[in-house]
């Protein structure tokens, strides 16, 4: 009961906000763009998604995944739920590489070695973002008239330019993971600090030394420099900041730290009711 009463509630609290960027009292139209082709970002944002389409009043969803169903799937998405209820699965790759069956090897050099992973992150943000630019400037997006621009907040900023393209719509950030720590503070404007939350790849969960203190200072500024440099080339002048940036976190699995108040953690959102614990007796 427990779970499924944090499940609703976490639903609830995803229309309740999605409502109160968007200044229509009636549904609106969203336009969703997974730029990664990593399933489990996408099991997350579809979860959202799919509670931003069938709830409250029900939204008009478009989505643009590598991962889309086929409209036989997707057709039943809306049956019984509200009247403003729409949602539909368009395939879209960013000439961005699968990131689907790596072998552990591969994983381990990319992603614990933050001047790696840093580097290989924003580079991957910058080639899905040309991708999307061009896509805007040919008119792509333009046959429908969108009311908000839901998106993946990959490791750039990049991506809020669509936003501002489509008529300066409000911005809905989506982030599969805990946000990691180089991000937050570029594309929210601040984040906890390192005298007391620990970066992504701390080797611990506290900085509660001054040691551990001032190495997890070290390895944050070594992070928001590899983003400068990765990113310094790219126009920001057409960044924006989000009207809200939902997260999969939850307190109850990360430690406790201060955050903004339009990021608001939404764990678990995209798992499946449980079942129950079959008999001993069938075995």
């Amino acid at each position: 009961m427990r779970w499924v009463t944090k499940q609703c509630a976490a639903t609830a609290l995803t229309i309740s906000v999605l409502c109160a960027v968007t200044p229509s009292l009636t549904a609106v139209n969203v336009l969703a763009i997974e730029p990664l082709p990593a399933r489990s970002h996408w099991t997350f944002m579809r979860a959202v998604l799919m509670a931003m389409a069938t709830g409250g009043r029900g939204h008009n969803v478009t989505a643009y995944t590598p991962f889309a169903s086929s409209s036989v799937v997707t057709a039943g998405v809306c049956n019984g739920g509200p009247s403003g209820c729409g949602y539909v699965e368009i395939p879209l790759r960013l000439d961005v590489p699968d990131k689907v069956a790596l072998d552990v090897r591969t994983a381990v050099a990319d992603f614990a070695d933050q001047w790696r992973f840093v580097g290989i992150a924003v580079n991957k943000s910058l080639t899905a973002c040309g991708r999307l630019d061009q896509m805007a400037a040919a008119g792509h997006f333009s046959r429908v008239q969108y009311d908000v621009v839901v998106v993946e907040l990959v490791s750039s900023e990049c991506s809020s330019r669509l936003s501002g393209v489509l008529g300066e719509v409000p911005l809905v950030y989506v982030f599969p993971s805990p946000i990691a720590s180089w991000v937050e503070a570029k594309a929210l404007g601040t984040s906890p600090g390192p005298s007391y939350a620990s970066r992504l790849f701390a080797r611990y969960a506290t900085p509660d030394t001054l040691g551990r203190r001032l190495e997890n200072a070290y390895g944050w500024t070594v992070m928001a420099a590899l983003q400068w440099f990765h990113e310094r080339g790219d126009d920001q002048a057409g960044y924006r900041k989000p009207s809200v940036t939902f997260v999969n976190t939850d307190p109850t699995v990360e430690k406790s730290v201060p955050v903004v108040q339009n990021m608001i953690g939404v764990g678990g959102v995209h798992l499946p009711p449980p079942e129950p614990i079959p008999s001993v007796s069938n075995f």
